[in-house]
């Protein structure tokens, strides 16, 4: 063993989506904030539109001004096709790239320790989430020992309404939920399948925005929530049965 000179490490990666036959592509980066880069003008927070071309690569930090919290740098990535129909967007496929908010380095806390640039994605669209890099240290010494939890993941979110987006996966013995909202809504539904009834649950990330009426437990049907303004997002992990 000795001890090695740190770059950045990010164990997972994804090519852009492939539109094909759909009219949009969009991309959506939960906890960033609007910037401009290239001489354009960037809101992956909100959805960016990702039909375009790059004018350049771009990264995600404070040192970017694209941060919402530095102390929360994002660690999600999400891209969408969709179709126009009547004047509207009807986002079809969704696919999550990301980490475990709550397994190895990238856990919500630890994250901003171990990294300054929590992802780039380059000029031919590529992502490189990042989970470790020279925030924590220039040289790793010999024997030191890390591990991250990284996903990929399609969804439909046409079945998130009036939710952006909604989808979930098993994670050791329970399951992590992800939501987000783009519109204002004052009263709506989490729509859930039929077996997260009665399970209870914690709140992992939640946007000041957002509110649930209820916090112990998924009634069935799903979760009642407002999201007063817009954009806002939801992390849950929720108990086995």
């Amino acid at each position: 063993l000795q001890d090695f000179e740190m770059g950045h490490m990010g164990f997972v990666q994804a090519a852009p989506l492939v539109p094909g036959d759909f009219d949009t592509h969009e991309y959506l980066v939960p906890g960033t904030a609007p910037f401009k880069a290239g001489g354009m003008h960037f809101d992956f927070g909100s959805m960016q539109d990702f039909a375009p071309a790059m004018p350049a690569a771009i990264g995600f930090s404070a040192g970017d001004g694209n941060l919402l919290d530095a102390e929360r740098p994002p660690f999600r990535f999400l891209q969408f096709l969709g179709k126009m129909e009547g004047g509207f967007v009807r986002r079809k496929i969704g696919f999550a790239l990301g980490y475990s908010p709550v397994a190895g380095i990238t856990a919500l806390g630890l994250r901003p320790r171990y990294v300054g640039t929590a992802a780039v994605i380059s000029q031919k669209k590529k992502t490189y989430p990042r989970a470790v890099d020279q925030k924590l240290c220039k040289m790793v010494p010999a024997g030191e020992t890390f591990h991250c939890v990284a996903y990929r993941q399609y969804f439909n979110p046409a079945t998130a309404s009036p939710a952006a987006s909604c989808h979930w996966h098993r994670h050791g013995d329970g399951t992590l939920v992800f939501a987000d909202f783009l519109e204002p809504v004052a009263s709506g539904c989490l729509r859930l399948p039929p077996f997260f009834a009665g399970r209870r649950f914690a709140i992992l990330e939640q946007s000041p925005n957002v509110s649930l009426e209820e916090t112990l437990q998924i009634p069935p049907g799903g979760l009642r929530f407002s999201s007063r303004t817009a954009p806002g997002f939801l992390v849950l992990a929720v108990e086995t049965a």
